[in-house]
């Protein structure tokens, strides 16, 4: 039989209790510093993430509505739209010639048109601003045979993307006219003949047939468009809705969408420029603006949210030592801090631009 040693038995001997409590002890330490890393790796990264989905979202509100807002007004080569004469029958307050309108938070009404379009709707505190102008490469130039009497047809070239119940003007360097194309048929409108009849079906309609005048070869024709911006809380927090138009069948409806999300508030100054140097003496809100042709420019405040709660530093750094967004935001440019957000546990940037409006009525 072998004789087992005293060394062997040492040797086979295992951990004592307090060895593998010690173990323990600085395996758990271990396992929570990698824990702690994991989580603020995790919490940096969703930091890092809404915040540049924020910008994103900012960065095309603002773009979309430098894009319109510089468009504001264009009527081809006429450059005053009291030129433009009207003819459309009763319908949306979008229809119409005025370039621009503003709406003020607390107000009653939109300006200079007097709508009271989607106010109940939009988020207290928040702005609005409507555009119209004519969208460029749509339509084309009227061809022959041209107009013998005021209330005739205009021919432009076939298949010229135009359809029946699209809101079209034809203009020249003199005047213009705003009107719903009849048909009589999608046939006829295909092959480039555009009628602008009273009574028919569709809607709203022409409420008079007659234009100011004839249009021949040094008119064109291209479609109506116009925009209504606002800001809308539908259950699933603020965004940017755009209201347009849309041709149903021959019927002109509105349709109001979410455009972007996160968009918290929305301020719009207007710059006018009273003396015709073309600089904008004083800017002002929409219900105080004195003459609305003298308005060159426009300067738009966005405040961008985080669309998930995250944990914002209120010193100006983005990190976890706070919970709340507590300030208030600059949105007109000015230097004061106009807004107060609710204080909640979101990530908020302010963006601030200046657009020139290009087709300013003078």
């Amino acid at each position: 039989m072998r004789t087992i040693t005293t060394l062997q038995r040492h040797s086979n001997r295992g951990f004592t209790l307090i060895e593998l409590m010690v173990a323990m002890v600085l395996g758990l330490i271990a396992l929570g510093a990698v824990g702690l890393v994991f989580v603020n790796s995790n919490k940096n990264y969703n930091t890092q993430e809404s915040l540049a989905r924020l910008q994103e979202n900012a960065r095309l509100a603002t773009q979309i509505l430098t894009r319109d807002l510089r468009q504001a007004g264009y009527f081809g080569c006429l450059d005053d739209t009291n030129s433009v004469h009207n003819r459309l029958d009763a319908g949306s307050s979008l229809l119409g010639n005025i370039p621009i309108e503003g709406y003020e938070q607390g107000d009653t009404t939109w300006h200079p048109g007097g709508s009271t379009d989607l106010i109940t709707e939009m988020v207290a505190g928040t702005d609005g601003v409507a555009v119209r102008f004519l969208e460029p490469g749509t339509g084309g130039d009227v061809e022959e045979p041209f107009m013998p009497r005021v209330s005739a047809a205009l021919h432009l070239q076939p298949n010229n993307g135009l359809i029946m119940g699209d809101i079209v003007a034809t203009t020249d360097c003199a005047s213009g006219e705003i009107f719903q194309i009849t048909g009589p048929s999608q046939t006829n409108v295909d092959n480039g003949i555009l009628n602008h009849n009273t009574g028919s079906s569709v809607v709203p309609g022409n409420a008079d047939q007659n234009f100011s005048k004839t249009y021949d070869d040094d008119a064109t024709v291209m479609k109506f468009g116009a925009w209504r911006y606002f800001i809308k809380d539908d259950g699933n927090g603020p965004g940017l809705f755009r209201e347009s138009l849309l041709n149903n069948g021959g019927t002109i409806i509105t349709d109001a969408f979410e455009f972007v999300p996160g968009i918290e508030n929305l301020q719009v100054m207007y710059g006018e420029d009273t003396n015709s140097d073309f600089i904008p003496d004083t800017y002002v809100d929409a219900d105080v603006v004195g003459n609305w042709e003298n308005v060159i420019s426009v300067r738009i405040g966005i405040l961008a949210r985080s669309i998930a709660n995250t944990r914002y530093d209120t010193e100006g750094e983005y990190g976890n030592q706070f919970d709340v967004d507590t300030r208030s935001y600059d949105l007109d440019g000015d230097g004061v801090n106009e807004v107060n957000p609710p204080d909640e546990r979101v990530i908020r940037q302010a963006f601030v631009s200046t657009i020139a409006l290009r087709n300013r009525q003078q």
